[in-house]
């Protein structure tokens, strides 16, 4: 769309099949890169697509199955991907054209990353993903966090409550976001019961954003998470799970609740 989303054209350049995981737009300079993580004939045939504005055509720049593109501060853009602890994240310093891959993020010893997302904390980076663990069943998860104060030259583990699948459904999503005025709060969601947390990432610092004393009136959200975004009009964090969309009024203090923004569609998980 050209004109605000009243017209819509298809953009039949781009390859069919292929679960596109995220759009990416340069504004700089009108590129626009797309990740997806898996083609429907081939699960680990994904990658980076990279469209200059006065091009039609997509050239792939990346065959790494990818989750999530970010832009750093220091101009470089981050990627995440999943199910290769050695290359859960790569760069790239030439708006996309090119990635590397500048060493692992410490995952535990035999832990494969089935998601993996990112986000910008103030300056620093939070890269998360859920896990699938060596022994016992293929539900046997876990998740893991990691920040960098220097753009992603060094990692430490942030510790956790809990983990953040508590369904063990090694096919789930979770989702972080920095708060656009607090320079060390993020908030992180899960699934099940891992449901919302509100994060002082230098203090280490979780709250639950549900239950008494942070919703007084017991209004929840539905609990397997997918995204999150700001509401900068309203001044909310809206999320969007597999039951619908909702917004957290008041999140960055307690006292505040969840409503649905579903409407008069009916939402099934």
């Amino acid at each position: 769309s050209t004109d605000s989303g009243d017209t819509w054209a298809m953009m039949d350049n781009f390859p069919a099949n292929f679960y596109v995981t995220d759009i990416h737009e340069i504004r700089a300079t009108g590129t626009l890169l797309v990740a997806a993580q898996s083609h429907l004939y081939e699960r680990n045939d994904g990658g980076i697509w990279r469209k200059d504005a006065s091009s039609p055509a997509f050239e792939r720049v990346s065959a790494q199955p990818t989750f999530t593109l970010m832009a750093l501060a220091n101009g470089k853009i981050l990627a995440t991907h999943p199910r290769d602890a050695a290359r859960s994240i790569s760069f790239s310093a030439e708006d996309g054209k090119t990635w590397s891959f500048s060493g692992a993020l410490p995952w535990k010893a035999g832990a494969v990353p089935f998601y993996t997302c990112s986000a910008m904390v103030g300056d620093t980076i939070v890269v998360a993903g859920l896990t699938r663990l060596q022994g016992g069943f293929s539900n046997n998860t876990d998740s893991q966090f990691f920040k960098s104060t220097d753009q992603g030259t060094a990692w430490e583990e942030i510790a956790q409550p809990t983990k953040m699948d508590q369904d063990a459904m090694p096919k789930d999503r979770m989702a972080i976001l920095g708060d656009p005025q607090e320079s060390d709060l993020m908030y992180v969601a899960g699934n099940a019961g891992a449901f919302a947390w509100r994060v002082h990432v230098e203090k280490g610092e979780w709250i639950k954003m549900w239950d008494r004393p942070d919703v007084v009136d017991g209004s929840i959200a539905h609990g397997d998470c997918r995204n999150y975004l700001w509401d900068a009009e309203s001044d909310r964090l809206l999320l969007v799970s597999d039951g619908g969309i909702f917004a957290r009024e008041l999140p960055r203090k307690q006292g505040g609740r969840w409503v649905s923004l579903n409407g008069d569609y009916a939402s099934l998980e």
